[in-house]
């Protein structure tokens, strides 16, 4: 409903918040998804790669969000932009998941590769979200609140591991 809204006319008090709302929370769990590359060092040994390998994943990784950031845009003014957020964003909560299925170093690629992909098309979509709330809450103050998810995201990558690590001991 708030695509519609976003492409096909002016929207209310109460739909901008959730356009916000829905932005800063995308933020938020992208950020937090991507956390878990803090992890990766430690996954190497059991997925059975190495250091090149997850050199050469990085770049391309990098690559991949880049190009897919181009497609964003555009996607999103086609079909709207919280219709491709909200895909993205369902689509890298699956993705998450998936790291659970991760074997070794081509489960890896496959999956990390998908998320850069999905969050890069999610990022052009964000973009332009967030400049078409800037007129009812000022420019400023919608670029703040996108960046407010990438620190929250952050900030519950550490304080969640902080705790819960503590119930595994040293089986973690």
């Amino acid at each position: 409903i708030a695509g519609v809204v976003v492409t096909h006319g002016t929207a209310t008090l109460e739909e901008t918040a959730w356009m916000l709302a829905l932005t800063v929370m995308a933020t938020i769990v992208s950020f937090y998804e991507f956390g878990f590359s803090a992890l990766l060092p430690y996954w190497m040994k059991s997925l059975h790669f190495s250091e090149e390998e997850f050199t050469h994943f990085l770049a391309l990784a990098v690559f991949l969000s880049a190009v897919s950031a181009m497609f964003g845009g555009p996607l999103a003014d086609r079909h709207g932009r919280v219709v491709v957020i909200d895909v993205c964003l369902v689509i890298i909560v699956a993705l998450t998941f998936c790291n659970l299925l991760m074997t070794g170093f081509w489960s890896f690629m496959i999956v990390r590769g998908a998320m850069n992909i999905v969050a890069g098309l999610m990022w052009g979509a964000l973009g332009g979200l967030t400049r078409d709330m800037s007129p009812r809450v000022s420019r400023g103050a919608a670029f703040g609140l996108l960046t407010l998810g990438a620190v929250a995201g952050q900030w519950l990558w550490n304080e969640v591991p902080a705790q819960t690590l503590l119930m595994f001991g040293e089986r973690w």
